[in-house]
Parts: structure tokens; C-alpha cells; sequence
């Protein structure tokens, strides 16, 4: 049993719970026996047979009560969870040998209670203490039915409650019945323990090791899950995880926000600097652009170069002017972190500027799993996508321009200068384009 920080820390939430059910137990059963019982010993039959014992009994009572709480505090606010663990086994081990004594070890329910109360502690505790707990136990009920036997303590002193009590005594505690019959009580009682404490160990030590490899195996579901996310749309894992889709091709028609962005100028850097100067900076600028992605909630579709296609409205929807605002929005704060990435790499020597085209347009679309049984991937298709990409193709550096839909959604909430109709290939009809400028106050 290793006592990591985690196994400490349960180990003070178990030991916690088991001192709740010993304060509900003492709460709930005593104060309705204690009248009926000392009633019948002071009043009726007067302070005779056991004496002392009557006081031992209510003060252990007292004594009880007082232990809990001290051992709770102990529990909250001590680090030395692995000595407390100890000294709550022997406490226990003192708890039920009180019970045990109290209660009288021949009646048949206390051989019956005492099983079930090992099977109490395998589950509540931990097996290998539970089995502590039996050897101390053992050892104990030993030494004490040993007392009994030498009549150095009474034989089970609350028995006098019974009106059969001292024909009781006569016939076992003066008579050499008592060895034979207190022994044979030990044994029985300290069989079924036994046997009941390899069971349930048994038992619970499977459903821990199980327990752990559950656990192992979510783990192992997790970090995939996180590894799958580097490759695929964060919400569509998420969805996959969840159930909500299938690894079948499937697609459905949705109304997209569809974003594309270009970096004008990389491609004669890429002529210019080593391969692994050209990796370190597109990484650097796919890592910056997919935190602004996530940060609006945006569905990263594919990274083509330094091409990024990105929609809103799939997996998660709301309205198409909440995904075109939160679309814009993300463009802008794109173009501000481009800006702040232009200077960071002319310090380091780049020259030559590079800058970044934006083209966003809201429409429908075909959307899901397109692919072969064995090779699928997740994307968006249809002509709203490519009016995207164009408006992307004839946007200016720096800029961001919409499609005159996005415009109907946002004229209240962004400002736009019109740039008129233009001609896009794939399209019969002339297109409005606007330019953003920026929110309005």
C-alpha cells in the first residue's frame, strides 16, 4: 500500500465517512437504549451486579463522542495521514471491543453484526487496512475472552439486563461451562470474520483493480482525444467524444459563416530563408491565428499553407449574426496580432513586410464527413465556401472584406466602405463587396 498524496488524501475522506456512521450509530441507537437500560439497573434491581461497569459503560459512551471529534480535527487538519491511519485502526479496534463487551458476545446477532462490520471497513476503507483491522481485532477479542475465562472481568456484564441473568452467571461464570462455550464463541466469531474479510477483499480488490483500469483507459481516451485535437476541429472532436457524431460520411446543409485568410508575400520568403526558418515562422503564425480561432469559437477547418479556411455554425449553432459579429470580430483581432507578429520578425531581420488578406461571407452550405469508409475529413463545401475564398483572392493586404450578406447582418455594429460590384469567377451575377473599417462606438 503506498501512501502517494492522492492515496493520503482519500484515505482522510474514507476515514471521515467512517466516523459519520460511528456518530449516527451512537446517536441514533444509544440514547434510545441508555433510559431502558439504567431504568432497569439503578431503579429496579438497584447498584448491584457489575457496579463499576454501569459507570464504565456511560463514561465509555462520553468517551466515544469525545474521540470522534478529536479525531476529526486530527483528520482536517494534520499531514500525517499514514500515522492517524493507525491510530483510527486502534481506535476502531476499541470501539467494537467496547460494543462486543457490552452487548454480550453470545447473543447471535453481535456474531452476525461483527462480519458485516469487517465487510464495512473493506469497502469504506481500504482492503489491506481492513485486514490490520482484523488482526488487531483478533488479538483483542483474544485477550479479553481470555479475562473472561480467568474471571478477572464479567462475563459480558450487560446480560444482567435479562431476567435469566443470574441463573446466567451461575451457570457459566461459576462453572467450568464458561471456557468451553467462550472459546467456541471466539472461534465462531473469529471464523466468520476471517472468512468474510478474504471474500469481500477479494471482491474489492477486483473492482479496484477494474476501477483502475477504467480509469487508465479514460486517460489513455483523453490524451488521444487531446492529440486528435491538434489534427482535427476542437468542437468536432468534442462531438465525436460525445456521440453526437459518427465515423460514417454524413453531411447536412447548414447556413455557414465561412472566413479565409492568405499571407501575401510568404511565398518569396519561402524562396529565401532555410527550410526550418520557414517552419519556425508559420508555425509561430498558425499557433498565434488558431488562439484567436478558438478564443470566437470558430471552427478551424484546414491550415493550406499559410491559407486558413475557417466557418462558424458547425458543430455548435447559434444565429447567423452572432456567427458573422463573432467572425469579424476574430478578423480584426487577427489583423492586430499580424501587425504585432510584422515587428516582432523585422527585429529579427525580415525586411521585406508580409501581410494578410481576409474574405468572409455567410451563406449555405454542405457540411460533415466526406471521404472514403476508410479516410474521412471534416469540412465545408458549396457555394457560399467558394464566394469566400474569392472575396479572400481580391481583398487587399491588411484588409477584411465581406460579402454584402455579412453587410445586411453587421451595418449596425461594424463600419464598411462599399468597393461596388465585382466580377467572381463561379458566379453569373456581379458580387457587392465591402471593406471593414472597424466597430462602430
Amino acid at each position: 500500500m503506498i501512501w502517494t498524496e492522492e492515496f493520503k488524501q482519500e484515505m482522510r475522506e474514507r476515514h471521515l465517512l467512517v466516523i459519520k456512521i460511528i456518530l449516527i450509530f451512537f446517536t441514533v441507537f444509544f440514547p434510545v437504549f441508555l433510559p431502558w437500560y439504567y431504568y432497569n439497573v439503578f431503579i429496579q434491581k438497584g447498584f448491584g451486579i457489575g457496579g463499576v461497569y454501569d459507570y464504565i459503560f456511560l463514561f465509555g459512551l462520553v468517551g466515544v463522542y469525545l474521540c470522534c471529534f478529536i479525531f476529526l480535527a486530527l483528520l482536517k487538519r494534520s499531514q500525517r495521514i499514514r500515522l492517524i491511519a493507525w491510530i483510527g485502526l486502534v481506535w476502531y479496534v476499541t470501539i467494537n471491543i467496547f460494543i462486543l463487551y457490552i452487548a454480550g458476545g453470545p447473543i447471535s446477532a453481535i456474531v452476525i453484526i461483527y462480519p458485516v462490520t469487517i465487510v464495512a471497513y473493506s469497502i469504506l476503507l481500504h482492503p489491506a487496512l481492513a485486514t490490520r483491522f482484523f488482526v488487531l481485532f483478533t488479538v483483542s477479542l483474544g485477550i479479553m475472552t481470555w479475562l473472561i475465562i480467568k474471571e478477572i472481568i464479567p462475563f459480558y456484564p450487560m446480560i444482567k439486563m435479562a431476567p435469566t441473568y443470574p441463573a446466567f452467571v451461575a451457570l457459566f461464570i461459576k462453572s467450568k461451562g464458561v471456557s468451553s462455550y467462550t472459546i467456541a464463541n471466539y472461534i465462531l466469531l473469529t471464523s466468520l470474520s476471517l472468512f468474510a474479510l478474504l471474500i469481500i477483499n477479494y471482491i474489492v480488490n477486483k473492482l479496484r483493480q477494474r476501477e483502475e483500469e477504467l480509469s487508465l483507459s479514460n486517460l489513455r481516451i483523453s490524451r488521444l482525444s487531446e492529440k486528435l485535437k491538434v489534427y482535427l476541429p476542437h468542437q468536432f472532436v468534442e462531438s465525436l467524444s460525445q456521440g453526437d457524431r459518427d465515423t460514417e460520411p454524413d453531411y447536412r446543409r447548414r447556413r455557414l459563416t465561412i472566413f479565409f485568410s492568405d499571407v501575401k508575400g510568404f511565398t518569396r520568403w519561402t524562396d529565401r530563408l532555410e527550410p526550418e526558418e520557414v517552419r519556425e515562422l508559420l508555425n509561430q503564425y498558425l499557433s498565434e491565428m488558431s488562439k484567436i480561432a478558438r478564443k470566437w469559437g470558430g471552427t478551424i477547418d484546414k491550415f493550406i499553407g499559410d491559407s486558413i479556411m475557417i466557418f462558424f455554425g458547425d458543430p455548435e449553432w447559434t444565429n447567423d449574426k452572432d456567427h458573422s459579429l463573432r467572425c469579424v470580430k476574430m478578423s480584426m483581432e487577427m489583423q492586430e496580432k499580424m501587425a504585432e507578429l510584422r515587428r516582432q520578425w523585422q527585429d529579427l531581420g525580415h525586411e521585406e513586410p508580409l501581410h494578410i488578406r481576409i474574405g468572409i461571407n455567410t451563406g449555405y452550405a454542405t457540411v460533415g464527413n466526406f471521404g472514403s469508409e476508410d479516410r474521412l475529413n471534416y469540412t465545408a463545401l458549396g457555394s457560399a465556401v467558394n464566394l469566400a475564398s474569392r472575396l479572400e483572392t481580391i481583398c487587399a493586404p491588411d484588409k477584411i472584406t465581406i460579402s454584402h450578406t455579412i453587410y445586411s447582418l453587421l451595418k449596425d455594429e461594424i463600419e464598411c466602405v462599399p468597393k461596388g460590384e465585382v466580377e467572381v469567377k463561379g458566379f453569373s451575377e456581379p458580387i457587392k463587396i465591402y471593406e471593414v473599417v472597424g466597430l462602430r462606438q
